[in-house]
């Protein structure tokens, strides 16, 4: 039988993944999953016992995660240190991960439209002319499929945000 100091070692470990798929350091997926386990402000000794980085290397991180708004850091009254908390639950991590998409989707799209746009404007020998229709309608296909999944996932979006 697993012990419950196991499930959560996973769930540490299915953060980290998470964060670095977002492009994040692995130390923000161990910090978030300690937060959203013991729910309450922590400090950066607790944060380190939990998450098993050095003070140093937590300190660090937690500095980046109060630049980009991801923690809240502040004074506890009754001791000399401060004290962490997360400002996001699971829902709105997981419409930032859906804006994040969206944001490069449309990066790519436009990136594709350019290059659809060079291809349209230059001249290609005779023989090439079938094969670069052929990718001007490819590109056209891909920027319209990226609309559809665009407007899926604003929709999704409004809709959680108005529940």
């Amino acid at each position: 039988m697993r012990s419950i100091e196991e499930v959560k070692k996973e769930f540490l470990h299915i953060y980290e993944r998470i964060a670095e798929k977002r492009g994040l350091p692995i130390v923000f997926g161990r910090i978030m999953a300690s937060f959203f386990l013991e729910e309450h402000e922590l400090s950066q000794k607790e944060l380190s016992e939990l998450t098993g980085y050095s003070i140093s290397s937590v300190s660090r991180a937690l500095d980046q995660m109060n630049n980009l708004g991801l923690i809240s850091k502040f004074k506890n009254p009754s001791r000399e240190y401060f004290l962490y908390k997360m400002n996001l639950n699971y829902i709105n991590l997981a419409l930032g991960g859906l804006q994040t998409w969206i944001r490069q989707a449309e990066m790519s799209k436009n990136e594709i439209n350019q290059l659809k746009n060079k291809i349209e404007n230059e001249n290609f020998m005779d023989k090439d002319k079938d094969e670069v229709n052929r990718l001007i309608e490819l590109f056209k296909g891909i920027t319209r499929d990226i609309d559809v999944i665009i407007g899926i996932f604003k929709t999704t979006i409004n809709s959680i945000k108005k529940s």
